[in-house]
């Protein structure tokens, strides 16, 4: 398949909702956006897990379409049960993807994510990120520890 079938499946500018069946055709551009994303998962996920989790459907594979994938997110709708949220748990960019760019896929991102009833958007992200998301507002310091086995 490769990305001749992901640009004509464009749903947005360059933001690509990645059908599951397309996943395998683009897996390889995706994945080395996707590692330093994955090393800040705190162990939760490796490569492996996500895409499992991208194949069973249980997030949505979303690119930036330039000549190769320039960015990757992924998303998942949760039911919690008082709210209904989108979360954005992977983003992953090559260095030519620019701040532009992630406000721009986030309102997108957003778009879809009200379309599937969810009220808000909360993603985990290092400090860093407030910067270019000052409407987020900054709601926890999530504290860690993992446990000697």
């Amino acid at each position: 398949m490769g990305l001749n079938r992901v640009e004509r499946v464009r749903e947005v500018k360059d933001l690509v909702k990645v059908p599951v069946e397309d996943i395998d055709g683009i897996w390889e551009f995706c994945e080395p956006l996707l590692s330093n994303a994955l090393d800040h998962s705190e162990g939760f996920y490796d490569m492996d897990d996500l895409y499992l989790s991208l194949k069973h459907q249980w997030q949505e594979l979303w690119i930036i379409v330039g000549d190769k994938p320039d960015a990757v997110f992924t998303t998942r709708i949760v039911d919690y049960p008082n709210k209904k949220i989108m979360e954005i748990p992977f983003v992953g960019a090559s260095k030519e993807a620019t701040p532009t760019d992630w406000r721009e896929c986030l309102e997108k991102l957003e778009e879809w994510g009200k379309g599937e009833g969810a009220e808000g958007t909360v993603f985990f992200a290092r400090m860093g990120w407030k910067k270019l998301f000052p409407d987020f507002d900054l709601q926890y310091t999530v504290m860690m520890k993992d446990y000697e086995v």
